[in-house]
């Protein structure tokens, strides 16, 4: 996969460091023409008087600042500072020497550089504060950080998270405390990273990803190649990522429930969040799928995004899809009073009938019946049987759940149970003279091996079957 980085054509400066003067938040370096840059502290602390400056005047909205720092030697070679706005992030990839590397495509550059090399090992120490050599000092691992076992659930690790953050709010520790707590939870709080962090941990050897796919200003030390196209990079020095505040409220039938988290996806707004037990304060299974499009409730979300991205192929070419993702430690959910309520109405009891203790539901296709009306319904090809193992009652009707489908009460004829694809609201009453939109029909039978129609009814009601009309 190949991409073409983005150029620019702003104009670019250069010129020797005279005199560098820092301030409380910012930096002043004074060139040799008597021209004052102005850079962030962080990257002014690390200028010297003597070093060479280029970088591109920033033009009316571009957010970023590209510029290169050259740090002469007077034996050997120079060493060099990049700082560029960076897109998309691959994948690691192994070089010729069978080093994991991913590659960062730099945004609007103007000094010719259109992409920066990062080792593995350096995504390591920096992200993930797993140092790579021996004589290193050991650092607390991230689940130190939060005081949490390597084993615990994602909703233990936010209220690990919620701990330790009352900790340097009522001491007083230093704000390098606190990123540090942030950083340890937004890596860990997010499953791909936190599988990928185990994986460094048990094999330092292993690839390691980018998190959250770039997007935002980095800051590296290396050097750049001999035609001045590539910036290979041998350490992180420091990574700001594009920031967006955001606030909303979203359907709780949108997320895909897992066993300790539930996974929020937005089509329309373009983002996504993870959620755990300990935002919803509720338990939850794999089970919540098959009812979750009975919620009728609504969470607002409120929260630091990031935006991300991975390239697709559609229609034999590579298009970068974007997307925002909330961060773990900046994520808050509130739930409406009547939220316990709405998910047990959801929920809803199991009927279990005197007259039907254990239904079976007879399934037969004809894929045909939707784009011709005037083929009969006699004309289905294959015939299945599942039990039916959860029935829940509706203002308007019923709905039967099977083990392997969700079915309705719309019903095409005596004795069929007809189910409406990704459609579950039910006609009042069992039946309907309505034909169902969906080639599925279903027919209820007290056994598999009983293929009579049979339909669940209460005792001095009438139940309709293929041979007629009965009373029970």
């Amino acid at each position: 996969m190949s991409s073409v980085p983005s150029i620019s054509t702003a104009p670019i400066c250069r010129g020797r460091v005279l005199n560098v003067e820092l301030q409380d938040d910012v930096a002043v370096c004074v060139l040799g023409d008597q021209a004052r840059l102005l850079l962030s502290r962080f990257l002014g602390s690390r200028v010297a008087i003597g070093d060479e400056i280029a970088f591109s005047v920033p033009t009316e909205g571009k957010g970023g600042i590209e510029i290169l720092i050259t740090k002469h030697a007077v034996f050997g070679r120079n060493h060099y500072l990049y700082q560029a706005p960076i897109g998309y992030v691959t994948q690691p990839k192994s070089d010729k020497r069978n080093e994991h590397f991913v590659s960062a495509e730099v945004q609007e550059g103007a000094l010719g550089i259109g992409t920066i090399f990062l080792p593995c090992q350096a995504l390591r120490e920096y992200f993930y504060g797993l140092s790579h050599s021996e004589n290193s000092p050991d650092r607390p691992t991230l689940y130190q950080i939060l005081r949490i076992s390597p084993n615990a659930y994602a909703g233990e690790l936010r209220v690990a998270f919620r701990l330790r953050d009352l900790e340097p709010t009522t001491t007083g520790a230093p704000r390098s405390q606190r990123v540090a707590l942030e950083r340890a939870f937004n890596i860990v709080g997010q499953p791909e990273l936190r599988a990928c962090y185990d994986a460094l941990r048990a094999d330092p050897e292993a690839p390691a990803l980018f998190p959250y796919g770039g997007f935002g200003s980095l800051l590296a030390a290396g050097e750049p190649s001999r035609d001045g196209k590539t910036f290979f990079a041998r350490r992180i020095v420091g990574f700001s990522p594009e920031l967006r505040r955001r606030r909303f409220r979203v359907p709780l039938r949108r997320c895909d429930f897992y066993e300790d988290r539930a996974l929020c996806r937005d089509v329309r707004r373009k983002l996504e969040f993870w959620l755990d037990p300990a935002c919803l304060h509720t338990n939850w299974g794999r089970t919540w799928n098959q009812w979750k499009h009975l919620l009728e409730t609504k969470i607002e979300v409120a929260g630091t995004f990031i935006q991300s991205g991975k390239y697709r192929k559609r229609r034999g070419e590579w298009d970068l899809v974007t997307w925002e993702t909330a961060l773990p430690s900046r994520l808050e959910i509130k739930l409406p009073s009547d939220f316990q309520e709405q998910v047990e109405k959801a929920r809803g009891p199991i009927i279990v009938s005197a007259n039907i203790p254990a239904p079976w539901i007879r399934s037969a296709y004809s894929w045909n019946i939707v784009r011709s009306s005037k083929q009969s319904w006699s004309a289905c090809a294959r015939n299945c049987a599942f039990r039916v193992t959860l029935m829940l009652p509706r203002s308007a009707g019923a709905l039967i759940m099977t083990r392997s489908t969700t079915v309705s009460s719309h019903a095409g004829r005596a004795g069929s149970i007809c189910s409406a694809t990704n459609t579950f609201s039910t006609p009042r009453g069992l039946f309907s003279s309505r034909r169902p939109s969906s080639a599925t029909r279903h027919t209820f039978s007290r056994n598999p091996g009983r293929w009579k129609a049979f339909l669940p009814c209460t005792p001095g009601s009438q139940k309709t079957t293929s041979g007629g009309t009965a009373r029970t």
